[in-house]
Parts: C-alpha cells; structure tokens; sequence
C-alpha cells in the first residue's frame, strides 16, 4: 500500500505544482489506494504525500520505501514467530489492539467532511504562505485517525498532549540533525528523544515518531521545521475540538428529554 502510494505521489509530483487542489486530489488518491488493497493503512497517506510536500520527483523514493519494507519483513517475522513461541501461553485475544483497531475501515462517512474540511483549510495555508510543512504528511495521518476514529483512537481524547507531543519531537528532530548532520546517529537519536517524548506524557501516538526524522528529508532544515510543525498541530488540536464540541451539542439535540 505505501510502494503504490509513493509511485503516485511521485508520478503527481513530475506532473502538477504544489496546489491545494494538488494536495487534496493526491489525498484522495491515496484513501482510494488504500481502499481498493483493503489494507487501510492509514500512513500509506504520508509516503504518498512526501513526494509533492518535498518536490521529490525521482523514482527512487517509491523504490526505497519497497526495499525498506522488504527488510523490515524479513526482520518483523522471524520475531513475531519468536514471540509466539516464548508467549504461546498468553492470550493474544484476550485484549483488543489499538492499532488494529485503527486499521480497521472507518465507520459511516461522518469524518469525510471534518477531515477534508481541515487538509483543504490547511492546504491553502500551506500554499499561500509558502510553508509547505504547515499540513506536513504525519499530520494528515493523525488526523485521518482522529476523525475516522474518534471513540477508539488513543490520541484522539488528549488534543494538549498531541499537540506537546508534535513540538517537542520536532524540536528533537530539527536540533538532531542539526547538530549531527542527516545520518544514522542524528536518525538514532530523533526516533529514541521521539519515544521518550511519547513516554513522559503518556500518550500512544506512533506517528508522531515520523516527525522527528522529517528534517534528515528536508534540504535544509530551519527553525521553520519545528515552528510550522507546531501551527499545523496547533491547527488541528482547534479543528478537533470545535469538532467534538459541535458533535456533542448535536447529541445532545437529539437526546429525548
């Protein structure tokens, strides 16, 4: 699902300019890819989005996101099958997966409008200031999350921590690789600060870890990084709220007295 949907966001990347329109179609695009392989990874979004975010137009990105894959496969199931074996006497139904249940097809079509509403509102943001990473593609994931699955997702009820969570591991990430410069150990470091951010605040949100390697991608990596970061989740932290505050009055309405 994310090799197909970085061909596409690189195929739109060499064919159109960074538009609102652009991002909103190639969104879309991606929601359809994720749809049709029945896989609803929601991060496919993210890989297919990069490309136009970053203007990467080379074929080598699509290419590396399968190799890399690949090998995470050949790490991740030789040790799931180690675990079965060590654990086979827990219960693996017992308990419900969060993340299994955010892979699971959003319920009804309620969140269409919210999330379209707030990726096109972004969108221009991003557009007409110039600040591309205002709607940076971890961002259109946590909100996909959020709005498709407002009861279950883990970060969807702590709008503060998430937004804490995206400044800090920005800010991680931006003076990792400022200090180290765009290799292993700067990568090292931003994933490990990322989940001693996520730690300390108790939160479980796994894409916020991509946050933190964005600037060993971006060509030259300021203090804008971290500061569009944190206006984009500023942003959606607002939407979500206005969201559950509107949703919770139209319960209310409906409620018999």
């Amino acid at each position: 699902t994310r090799s197909v949907a970085a061909v596409a966001g690189v195929w739109t990347t060499r064919q159109f300019p960074y538009h609102f329109l652009t991002v909103v179609g190639l969104v879309t695009g991606c929601l359809l890819v994720v749809a049709a392989l029945k896989s609803n990874t929601a991060p496919a979004i993210a890989a297919g989005v990069l490309p136009l975010v970053l203007g990467i137009e080379s074929w080598v990105y699509p290419a590396s996101i399968a190799v890399s894959l690949v090998v995470l496969l050949c790490i991740l199931l030789p040790w799931q099958r180690y675990c079965r074996r060590r654990y086979q006497s827990a219960d693996a139904t017992a308990a419900t997966n969060l993340d299994d249940i955010l892979e699971t097809p959003p319920g009804g079509r309620g969140w269409i409008v919210p999330f379209y509403a707030f990726v096109t509102t972004m969108a221009l943001c991003a557009a007409g200031s110039g600040l591309r990473l205002l709607l940076f593609p971890p961002l259109i994931v946590i909100a996909y999350a959020m709005f498709a699955h407002p009861g279950t997702c883990p970060w969807a009820g702590k709008p503060i921590a998430l937004l804490a969570a995206c400044s800090l591991i920005s800010t991680a990430g931006w003076i990792a690789v400022s200090l180290w410069g765009k290799g292993g150990f700067a990568a090292g470091c931003a994933v490990v600060l990322g989940i001693i951010v996520l730690r300390a605040l108790k939160f479980h949100m796994p894409p916020a870890l991509a946050i933190g390697l964005l600037p060993l991608v971006i060509v030259s990596p300021g203090i804008e990084f971290p500061v569009s970061v944190t206006v984009g989740a500023a942003a959606l932290t607002l939407a979500y709220l206005i969201y559950r505050r509107l949703n919770m009055r139209s319960a209310q309405c409906q409620t018999p007295n």
